[in-house]
């Protein structure tokens, strides 16, 4: 992910100099330990990678309410954010439409999905393949031969046929 970002940072090679450092805007889904512990991972390694880099942590806190600050913080400033990085889909999902023309990279989300229709955003995903899920269901459970799954079709209805495939 880190090498992903500063990709998205060198890319603009048409746009005028930079005179300020990049200015990135962190957008956190929740409050939970996982995402603090990826949020100060992303820090660690981006302050190491850009030097001088601006970061401005935005909490939702779980709220979607919050979306609309976030985008203030994006927009606003000195200048707009350089690169957003959201973490969770609440996060991704709440600003991959209100910010088109700005570099997004989402990480902690469920699957590539969250990002169709956004030509700006890209990111790490956690879907594990079918097969994968099966393996670790057997291991769990190995005297186990029958698994329930309730799905929405359009959403799942393609990997639960994987499923029944395998």
């Amino acid at each position: 992910m880190i090498r992903i970002l500063g990709l998205l940072l060198a890319l603009p090679a048409a746009a005028p100099p930079r005179t300020a450092p990049p200015r990135i805007v962190v957008v956190v889904s929740a409050d939970a330990v996982p995402y603090q512990q990826a949020l100060a991972g992303l820090r660690r390694e981006l302050t190491a990678a850009i030097p001088g880099a601006d970061f401005d942590v935005v909490a939702l806190g779980g709220d979607t309410a919050r979306i609309a600050e976030a985008v203030r913080r994006i927009r606003g400033g000195p200048a707009p954010a350089t690169l957003v990085v959201t973490l969770g889909t609440l996060a991704t999902r709440g600003l991959v439409s209100r910010v088109p023309d700005i570099p997004i990279v989402a990480g902690m989300i469920l699957t590539a999905a969250e990002l169709d229709g956004a030509p700006n955003a890209t990111g790490v995903y956690l879907e594990y393949p079918v097969e994968v899920e099966l393996e670790w269901l057997q291991r769990v459970l190995p005297d186990n031969h029958r698994v329930g799954v309730l799905y929405h079709g359009a959403e799942s209805g393609r990997r639960v046929a994987e499923a029944e495939r395998l």
